[in-house]
Protein backbone atom coordinates (compact mmCIF):
# COMPACT_ATOMS: atom_id res chain seq x y z
CA UNK A 1 0.00 0.00 0.00
CA UNK A 2 1.18 3.76 -0.49
CA UNK A 3 -0.02 6.71 1.15
CA UNK A 4 -3.82 6.87 2.49
CA UNK A 5 -4.72 9.99 1.26
CA UNK A 6 -2.93 9.21 -2.34
CA UNK A 7 -4.56 6.40 -2.48
CA UNK A 8 -8.45 7.65 -1.55
CA UNK A 9 -7.62 10.30 -3.74
CA UNK A 10 -6.83 8.33 -7.19
CA UNK A 11 -10.07 6.17 -6.34
CA UNK A 12 -12.51 9.44 -5.84
CA UNK A 13 -10.97 10.67 -9.23
CA UNK A 14 -11.19 7.67 -11.52
CA UNK A 15 -14.52 6.40 -13.34
CA UNK A 16 -12.92 2.82 -12.16
CA UNK A 17 -12.68 3.37 -8.24
CA UNK A 18 -15.30 3.17 -5.93
CA UNK A 19 -15.84 2.40 -1.98
CA UNK A 20 -14.55 -1.36 -1.58
CA UNK A 21 -11.38 0.36 -3.25
CA UNK A 22 -10.72 2.60 -0.74
CA UNK A 23 -8.14 2.74 1.82
CA UNK A 24 -10.54 2.26 4.91
CA UNK A 25 -12.34 -0.82 2.74
CA UNK A 26 -9.27 -2.23 2.45
CA UNK A 27 -8.75 -2.06 6.29
CA UNK A 28 -11.52 -3.58 7.12
CA UNK A 29 -11.03 -6.53 5.11
CA UNK A 30 -7.99 -6.79 6.69
CA UNK A 31 -8.60 -6.31 9.60
CA UNK A 32 -11.26 -9.01 9.75
CA UNK A 33 -9.17 -11.91 9.04
CA UNK A 34 -5.61 -13.13 10.57
CA UNK A 35 -5.57 -15.61 7.52
CA UNK A 36 -5.10 -12.63 4.78
CA UNK A 37 -2.38 -10.87 3.69
CA UNK A 38 -2.76 -7.63 2.19
CA UNK A 39 -1.08 -7.37 -0.84
CA UNK A 40 -2.60 -4.11 -2.10
CA UNK A 41 0.31 -2.35 -4.67
CA UNK A 42 0.18 0.81 -6.81
CA UNK A 43 1.77 1.00 -10.36
CA UNK A 44 3.46 4.53 -11.19
CA UNK A 45 5.41 6.24 -13.94
CA UNK A 46 8.78 6.86 -13.64
CA UNK A 47 8.51 10.27 -12.37
CA UNK A 48 6.35 8.41 -9.59
CA UNK A 49 2.81 9.54 -10.42
CA UNK A 50 0.36 6.99 -9.98
CA UNK A 51 -1.70 5.48 -13.00
CA UNK A 52 -3.18 2.39 -11.49
CA UNK A 53 -4.00 0.82 -8.07
CA UNK A 54 -4.51 -2.79 -7.15
CA UNK A 55 -6.50 -3.69 -4.03
CA UNK A 56 -5.51 -7.81 -3.50
CA UNK A 57 -5.11 -10.06 -0.90
CA UNK A 58 -3.50 -13.43 -0.12
CA UNK A 59 -6.36 -15.79 1.56
CA UNK A 60 -4.98 -18.54 3.20
CA UNK A 61 -7.44 -21.29 4.05
CA UNK A 62 -6.78 -23.47 6.94
CA UNK A 63 -7.35 -26.78 6.76
CA UNK A 64 -11.03 -28.69 7.09
CA UNK A 65 -10.99 -31.67 9.16
CA UNK A 66 -14.70 -33.08 10.46
CA UNK A 67 -14.76 -34.14 14.03
CA UNK A 68 -16.00 -37.23 13.45
CA UNK A 69 -14.63 -38.73 10.61
CA UNK A 70 -12.54 -41.44 11.61
CA UNK A 71 -14.79 -44.25 13.62
CA UNK A 72 -12.54 -44.43 17.15
CA UNK A 73 -14.66 -41.57 18.66
CA UNK A 74 -12.55 -40.36 21.52
CA UNK A 75 -9.39 -39.98 19.11
CA UNK A 76 -11.44 -38.30 16.36
CA UNK A 77 -12.27 -35.98 19.80
CA UNK A 78 -8.85 -35.56 21.07
CA UNK A 79 -7.74 -34.71 17.56
CA UNK A 80 -10.54 -32.36 16.61
CA UNK A 81 -9.55 -30.57 19.83
CA UNK A 82 -6.05 -29.67 18.77
CA UNK A 83 -7.35 -29.19 15.00
CA UNK A 84 -9.67 -26.33 16.37
CA UNK A 85 -6.08 -25.28 18.67
CA UNK A 86 -3.54 -25.03 16.04
CA UNK A 87 -6.36 -24.71 12.84
CA UNK A 88 -4.77 -21.24 11.57
CA UNK A 89 -1.57 -23.01 11.47
CA UNK A 90 -2.88 -25.97 9.35
CA UNK A 91 -2.97 -24.49 5.61
CA UNK A 92 -5.71 -25.83 3.15
CA UNK A 93 -5.48 -23.49 0.28
CA UNK A 94 -4.03 -20.36 -0.84
CA UNK A 95 -5.68 -18.36 -3.56
CA UNK A 96 -5.43 -14.43 -4.62
CA UNK A 97 -8.68 -12.67 -4.89
CA UNK A 98 -9.60 -8.68 -5.82
CA UNK A 99 -10.94 -8.23 -2.27
CA UNK A 100 -12.73 -6.29 -0.61
CA UNK A 101 -16.02 -8.68 -0.45
CA UNK A 102 -14.58 -10.02 -3.46
CA UNK A 103 -16.16 -6.87 -4.91
CA UNK A 104 -13.20 -4.96 -6.39
CA UNK A 105 -10.50 -4.79 -9.01
CA UNK A 106 -7.49 -2.36 -10.20
CA UNK A 107 -8.78 1.60 -10.63
CA UNK A 108 -6.99 3.16 -13.74
CA UNK A 109 -6.45 6.55 -14.13
CA UNK A 110 -8.82 8.64 -16.39
CA UNK A 111 -7.90 9.39 -19.74
CA UNK A 112 -5.50 6.66 -20.11
CA UNK A 113 -5.66 4.84 -23.90
CA UNK A 114 -6.56 2.47 -24.68
CA UNK A 115 -2.70 0.63 -25.66
CA UNK A 116 -1.16 2.60 -22.50
CA UNK A 117 -3.91 0.44 -20.51
CA UNK A 118 -2.73 -3.51 -21.85
CA UNK A 119 0.78 -2.21 -20.94
CA UNK A 120 -0.70 -1.60 -17.15
CA UNK A 121 -2.79 -4.58 -17.24
CA UNK A 122 0.37 -6.85 -18.29
CA UNK A 123 2.23 -5.28 -15.38
CA UNK A 124 -0.94 -5.85 -12.84
CA UNK A 125 -1.10 -9.34 -13.82
CA UNK A 126 2.70 -10.09 -14.29
CA UNK A 127 3.08 -8.90 -10.68
CA UNK A 128 -0.07 -10.96 -9.37
CA UNK A 129 1.77 -13.93 -11.13
CA UNK A 130 4.81 -13.09 -8.80
CA UNK A 131 2.94 -12.98 -5.92
CA UNK A 132 1.14 -16.12 -6.73
CA UNK A 133 4.30 -18.03 -7.20
CA UNK A 134 5.72 -16.49 -3.95
CA UNK A 135 3.19 -17.59 -1.88
CA UNK A 136 2.27 -21.14 -3.49
CA UNK A 137 -1.25 -19.61 -4.16
CA UNK A 138 -3.04 -22.18 -6.38
CA UNK A 139 -5.36 -19.80 -8.20
CA UNK A 140 -6.26 -16.13 -8.35
CA UNK A 141 -10.20 -15.50 -8.18
CA UNK A 142 -10.85 -11.79 -9.88
CA UNK A 143 -14.28 -10.03 -10.15
CA UNK A 144 -14.46 -6.30 -10.87
CA UNK A 145 -16.29 -3.66 -9.18
CA UNK A 146 -19.25 -3.06 -11.09
CA UNK A 147 -20.26 -0.59 -8.73
CA UNK A 148 -18.05 1.69 -10.24
CA UNK A 149 -18.81 4.38 -13.34
CA UNK A 150 -16.64 2.54 -16.01
CA UNK A 151 -18.75 -0.76 -15.60
CA UNK A 152 -22.72 0.77 -15.38
CA UNK A 153 -24.20 -0.79 -18.37
CA UNK A 154 -24.07 2.36 -20.63
CA UNK A 155 -19.77 2.35 -20.57
CA UNK A 156 -19.04 -1.25 -19.45
CA UNK A 157 -16.83 -2.88 -22.29
CA UNK A 158 -17.98 -5.36 -25.03
CA UNK A 159 -15.71 -8.18 -23.89
CA UNK A 160 -14.79 -8.44 -20.18
CA UNK A 161 -11.16 -7.45 -19.39
CA UNK A 162 -10.50 -10.25 -17.59
CA UNK A 163 -11.04 -12.91 -20.17
CA UNK A 164 -7.63 -11.72 -21.03
CA UNK A 165 -5.74 -12.88 -17.91
CA UNK A 166 -6.09 -16.21 -17.38
CA UNK A 167 -8.87 -19.06 -17.84
CA UNK A 168 -11.82 -18.21 -17.22
CA UNK A 169 -14.63 -19.34 -14.70
CA UNK A 170 -17.13 -19.26 -17.59
CA UNK A 171 -15.48 -22.44 -19.09
CA UNK A 172 -16.61 -24.77 -16.89
CA UNK A 173 -19.86 -23.29 -15.04
CA UNK A 174 -22.48 -20.98 -15.96
CA UNK A 175 -22.07 -17.32 -15.67
CA UNK A 176 -23.80 -15.44 -13.26
CA UNK A 177 -25.37 -12.06 -14.08
CA UNK A 178 -25.50 -8.57 -12.28
CA UNK A 179 -28.97 -6.74 -11.75
CA UNK A 180 -28.72 -2.96 -12.64
CA UNK A 181 -31.71 -0.31 -11.85
CA UNK A 182 -31.57 2.65 -13.82
CA UNK A 183 -32.62 5.78 -10.88
CA UNK A 184 -32.00 8.30 -14.19
CA UNK A 185 -35.77 8.64 -14.89
CA UNK A 186 -38.61 9.07 -12.61
CA UNK A 187 -40.65 6.49 -10.03
CA UNK A 188 -42.88 5.60 -12.70
CA UNK A 189 -40.36 4.35 -15.11
CA UNK A 190 -38.61 3.06 -12.12
CA UNK A 191 -41.33 0.85 -11.08
CA UNK A 192 -41.38 -0.30 -14.71
CA UNK A 193 -38.30 -2.10 -14.91
CA UNK A 194 -39.69 -4.54 -11.32
CA UNK A 195 -41.17 -8.21 -12.99
CA UNK A 196 -44.74 -8.61 -12.53
CA UNK A 197 -44.29 -10.47 -9.30
CA UNK A 198 -41.86 -8.08 -7.55
CA UNK A 199 -44.77 -5.72 -8.04
CA UNK A 200 -47.66 -7.87 -6.77
CA UNK A 201 -45.13 -9.08 -3.82
CA UNK A 202 -45.06 -5.09 -2.67
CA UNK A 203 -49.09 -4.37 -3.41
CA UNK A 204 -49.35 -7.15 -1.39
CA UNK A 205 -47.10 -5.50 1.50
CA UNK A 206 -49.19 -2.63 1.66
CA UNK A 207 -52.24 -3.76 1.81
CA UNK A 208 -50.95 -5.85 5.04
CA UNK A 209 -49.83 -3.14 6.53
CA UNK A 210 -45.92 -3.20 6.34
CA UNK A 211 -44.62 0.37 6.95
CA UNK A 212 -41.07 1.29 5.71
CA UNK A 213 -38.10 2.76 8.16
CA UNK A 214 -35.90 5.16 6.80
CA UNK A 215 -32.33 4.62 7.00
CA UNK A 216 -31.48 4.10 10.71
CA UNK A 217 -28.12 4.06 10.14
CA UNK A 218 -26.92 4.56 13.82
CA UNK A 219 -28.75 1.00 15.24
CA UNK A 220 -26.61 -1.75 13.69
CA UNK A 221 -27.56 -4.03 16.30
CA UNK A 222 -30.57 -3.71 15.42
CA UNK A 223 -29.95 -5.06 12.11
CA UNK A 224 -27.77 -7.82 13.39
CA UNK A 225 -31.25 -8.98 15.25
CA UNK A 226 -32.89 -9.78 12.30
CA UNK A 227 -29.73 -10.84 10.74
CA UNK A 228 -29.14 -13.65 13.44
CA UNK A 229 -32.66 -14.61 13.08
CA UNK A 230 -32.17 -14.92 9.28
CA UNK A 231 -28.67 -16.59 8.92
CA UNK A 232 -29.72 -18.91 11.78
CA UNK A 233 -32.76 -20.16 9.85
CA UNK A 234 -31.33 -20.69 6.70
CA UNK A 235 -27.53 -21.31 7.20
CA UNK A 236 -27.18 -22.81 10.36
CA UNK A 237 -24.81 -19.78 11.98
CA UNK A 238 -24.62 -15.89 12.30
CA UNK A 239 -21.81 -13.70 11.50
CA UNK A 240 -21.18 -11.56 14.68
CA UNK A 241 -22.14 -8.37 15.36
CA UNK A 242 -18.38 -7.12 15.45
CA UNK A 243 -18.09 -7.97 12.00
CA UNK A 244 -20.99 -5.48 11.34
CA UNK A 245 -19.54 -2.73 13.68
CA UNK A 246 -16.54 -2.57 12.00
CA UNK A 247 -18.27 -1.75 8.42
CA UNK A 248 -19.71 1.07 10.28
CA UNK A 249 -16.32 2.12 11.37
CA UNK A 250 -14.52 2.01 8.60
CA UNK A 251 -16.97 2.01 5.20
CA UNK A 252 -19.40 5.27 7.17
CA UNK A 253 -16.34 8.07 6.97
CA UNK A 254 -18.19 8.98 3.51
CA UNK A 255 -21.77 8.93 5.00
CA UNK A 256 -22.04 5.40 2.83
CA UNK A 257 -23.95 3.06 5.08
CA UNK A 258 -27.33 2.96 5.25
CA UNK A 259 -29.89 0.82 6.78
CA UNK A 260 -33.43 0.58 6.33
CA UNK A 261 -36.12 -1.91 7.91
CA UNK A 262 -39.72 -2.90 7.46
CA UNK A 263 -42.62 -3.30 10.03
CA UNK A 264 -45.12 -4.95 10.60
CA UNK A 265 -47.34 -3.77 13.65
CA UNK A 266 -44.48 -2.12 14.98
CA UNK A 267 -41.99 -4.74 15.12
CA UNK A 268 -39.01 -5.60 12.61
CA UNK A 269 -39.55 -8.01 10.37
CA UNK A 270 -37.09 -7.59 7.63
CA UNK A 271 -33.61 -4.92 6.85
CA UNK A 272 -31.42 -4.17 4.12
CA UNK A 273 -27.97 -2.44 4.19
CA UNK A 274 -26.92 -0.30 1.27
CA UNK A 275 -23.53 1.23 0.93
CA UNK A 276 -23.61 4.55 -1.34
CA UNK A 277 -20.64 5.82 -3.29
CA UNK A 278 -20.06 8.67 -6.08
CA UNK A 279 -23.32 8.33 -7.91
CA UNK A 280 -24.19 4.63 -7.24
CA UNK A 281 -25.97 2.16 -4.69
CA UNK A 282 -25.21 -0.90 -3.78
CA UNK A 283 -27.46 -3.62 -2.18
CA UNK A 284 -25.00 -4.74 0.26
CA UNK A 285 -27.25 -6.98 1.98
CA UNK A 286 -31.05 -8.26 3.80
CA UNK A 287 -32.16 -10.51 6.97
CA UNK A 288 -35.60 -11.03 7.58
CA UNK A 289 -37.75 -12.97 9.68
CA UNK A 290 -40.00 -15.88 8.11
CA UNK A 291 -43.09 -14.13 8.35
CA UNK A 292 -41.45 -11.46 6.03
CA UNK A 293 -42.06 -13.93 2.70
CA UNK A 294 -45.77 -14.08 3.10
CA UNK A 295 -45.85 -10.48 3.64
CA UNK A 296 -44.42 -9.34 0.45
CA UNK A 297 -42.05 -7.22 3.28
CA UNK A 298 -38.77 -8.21 1.66
CA UNK A 299 -39.80 -6.97 -1.67
CA UNK A 300 -41.54 -3.42 -0.23
CA UNK A 301 -38.19 -2.77 1.61
CA UNK A 302 -35.84 -3.12 -1.12
CA UNK A 303 -37.74 -1.13 -3.04
CA UNK A 304 -38.71 1.62 -0.96
CA UNK A 305 -34.31 1.78 -0.22
CA UNK A 306 -34.12 1.49 -3.86
CA UNK A 307 -36.77 5.16 -4.09
CA UNK A 308 -34.38 6.13 -1.46
CA UNK A 309 -31.17 6.10 -3.15
CA UNK A 310 -33.15 7.76 -6.67
CA UNK A 311 -34.28 10.43 -3.87
CA UNK A 312 -30.85 11.44 -3.07
CA UNK A 313 -29.66 11.89 -6.86
CA UNK A 314 -27.80 8.61 -7.40
CA UNK A 315 -27.89 7.58 -11.26
CA UNK A 316 -27.17 3.47 -10.49
CA UNK A 317 -28.31 0.91 -8.29
CA UNK A 318 -27.03 -2.54 -8.32
CA UNK A 319 -28.96 -4.61 -6.90
CA UNK A 320 -26.28 -7.51 -7.30
CA UNK A 321 -24.87 -10.43 -8.48
CA UNK A 322 -26.85 -13.71 -8.88
CA UNK A 323 -26.79 -17.30 -10.08
CA UNK A 324 -28.37 -17.83 -13.43
CA UNK A 325 -28.43 -21.86 -12.30
CA UNK A 326 -28.71 -23.84 -9.32
CA UNK A 327 -25.28 -25.37 -9.41
CA UNK A 328 -24.12 -23.18 -6.63
CA UNK A 329 -26.40 -24.26 -4.34
CA UNK A 330 -30.21 -23.41 -4.18
CA UNK A 331 -29.81 -20.96 -1.42
CA UNK A 332 -27.69 -18.65 -3.74
CA UNK A 333 -30.19 -19.69 -6.73
CA UNK A 334 -32.89 -18.16 -4.93
CA UNK A 335 -31.40 -15.12 -3.51
CA UNK A 336 -30.77 -14.60 -7.10
CA UNK A 337 -34.09 -14.94 -8.53
CA UNK A 338 -35.42 -12.66 -5.76
CA UNK A 339 -32.18 -10.11 -6.81
CA UNK A 340 -33.12 -10.36 -10.36
CA UNK A 341 -36.91 -9.37 -10.40
CA UNK A 342 -36.12 -5.89 -9.62
CA UNK A 343 -34.52 -5.13 -12.88
CA UNK A 344 -34.59 -5.39 -16.64
CA UNK A 345 -31.06 -4.45 -17.13
CA UNK A 346 -28.93 -7.57 -16.16
CA UNK A 347 -24.95 -7.71 -17.72
CA UNK A 348 -22.97 -10.73 -17.67
CA UNK A 349 -20.76 -10.47 -14.09
CA UNK A 350 -17.15 -9.47 -15.14
CA UNK A 351 -15.40 -12.14 -13.23
CA UNK A 352 -12.92 -14.60 -14.25
CA UNK A 353 -10.53 -17.16 -12.42
CA UNK A 354 -7.04 -18.22 -13.36
CA UNK A 355 -5.20 -21.35 -11.98
CA UNK A 356 -1.52 -22.13 -11.51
Amino acid sequence: MTDDNEWDSFVLKSNDGWLYQTSSAIKWQNNESKNRVNLSFIVRRLDRTPVAIVPLFLIIEPLEIQKYKVPNLLVSTINYFYYKKFRRYLIGKKYLKFDPESFSGPVFLNGISKKNKAKISKIIYERIDFFAKKYSASEFIARLCEASISFHPKNRPDINPLFFMGVGTQCYKAPRATAYIDLSQNNEDTWKQLDEDCRSSINKAKRMGITFIENDRKNIARYHLIHAISWNRTMGHHQPLTRFQAMIRHLDLNDSVHIFFAQKNGVDVSAVVLHTFKDTGFYMGGASTEEAYSLGANNLLLYESVLWCQLKGLSTFVVGIYDTNDGNGMKSFNVGKYKSQFSNIHRPTLESKKIY
